[in-house]
C-alpha cells in the first residue's frame, strides 16, 4: 500500500510541490521587512523635498501659508510645481494623513534649522541656516560640511563660539571628531554636550527604574504603531481628535 501511494501521481506532486516552493517563494517576514524599507525610504526622500521647500521659503523671507486658503498658499503651491517634474511627490500629495505638510511640523522644521547668533548687547537671536545631505557621517567629512555651510553664510569660523553635538563619538571624539577638527582651527569654539539629548538619556535612564512608568511607554508605543500602521484606524483616530478639539501633534 506504502509503496504504491509512493509512486502514485498525488504523491509524487506533492514531493515536488514540498521541495519546489521554498525555493521558487519569498518567505512573508522577509517581504513585510523589505516593503516596510522600501517605504521608509520613499518617506525619507518626500521629507527631504518637503524641507527643501520650507527651506526656500525661509530663506526668501516668504510666509508658507500666502494670503488665501492654505492649499493656495506658497509651500503647497511650491510642492504642486515640484511635482508637476516628480510624479512620485504629485502622489504624495494626494495623501490625506501622514504627507508632512501640517502646520505643526512646518514649525518643527523651521526650529531645527535654526541656529543661535548673539548681539553685542548679549541678545541671542536663532536665524535659519539648513539643512545639509552629507555622502558619510564620518568626522572628516561632517566637518567638512559644517565649514562649507559657515563659508557660504559667510561667517568667519573665528567668530565661533560654541559647538553643541550629541554624544557620538565621531561628533565629540577627544582625539579627531568634529569638535576637535574644528577647535583646531578655532579653539574659542567650546564644545558642549547637547542638553537636550543629555537630558533624554537621563531620563530613559530614571524610566528604565521605574516599572510602572516603564509599562506605561510601552503601551503608548505600541497603541502609536497599531493607529500609524493602518490607514483605516489612523482616520478614526483623527475624526476623535477632531470631535474632542484636542491638540495632539500630525
Amino acid at each position: 500500500m506504502l509503496k504504491r501511494h509512493e509512486l502514485s501521481n498525488c504523491h509524487r506532486e506533492a514531493v515536488e510541490l514540498t521541495i519546489t516552493i521554498p525555493a521558487t517563494t519569498t518567505n512573508v517576514m522577509e517581504l513585510m521587512q523589505y516593503n516596510q524599507v522600501k517605504e521608509k525610504e520613499n518617506n525619507r526622500g518626500m521629507l527631504l523635498k518637503i524641507v527643501s521647500s520650507i527651506r526656500y521659503l525661509a530663506r526668501q523671507g516668504l510666509p508658507l501659508r500666502g494670503d488665501g486658503s492654505e492649499e493656495d498658499g506658497n509651500f503647497l503651491q511650491l510642492l504642486q510645481l515640484k511635482g508637476e517634474d516628480d510624479a512620485g511627490l504629485l502622489e504624495w500629495m494626494k495623501r490625506k494623513v501622514n504627507r508632512y505638510t501640517s502646520h505643526d511640523i512646518q514649525n518643527d522644521v523651521l526650529k531645527v534649522m535654526a541656529t543661535n547668533r548673539v548681539t553685542d548687547s548679549f541678545d541671542v537671536h536663532e536665524e535659519f541656516v539648513g539643512l545639509y545631505k552629507v555622502p558619510s557621517i564620518d568626522a572628516a567629512t561632517l566637518t567638512s560640511v559644517a565649514k562649507d555651510a559657515l563659508c557660504r553664510l559667510n561667517i568667519a569660523l573665528s567668530k565661533l563660539r560654541g559647538q553643541c553635538y550629541d554624544g557620538a563619538s565621531s561628533m565629540r571624539g577627544a582625539r579627531s571628531g568634529v569638535a576637535k577638527r574644528i577647535m583646531e582651527d578655532e579653539p574659542r569654539a567650546v564644545y558642549i554636550h547637547c542638553y537636550g539629548h543629555s537630558i533624554n538619556l537621563a531620563v530613559n535612564d530614571a524610566i528604565k527604574l521605574s516599572l510602572p512608568i516603564r509599562k506605561a511607554l510601552e503601551v503608548t508605543y505600541e497603541v502609536t504603531k497599531l493607529i500609524k500602521n493602518s490607514p483605516k484606524r489612523e482616520g478614526v483616530f483623527r475624526e476623535l481628535k477632531s470631535s474632542h478639539d484636542l491638540n495632539v501633534g500630525s
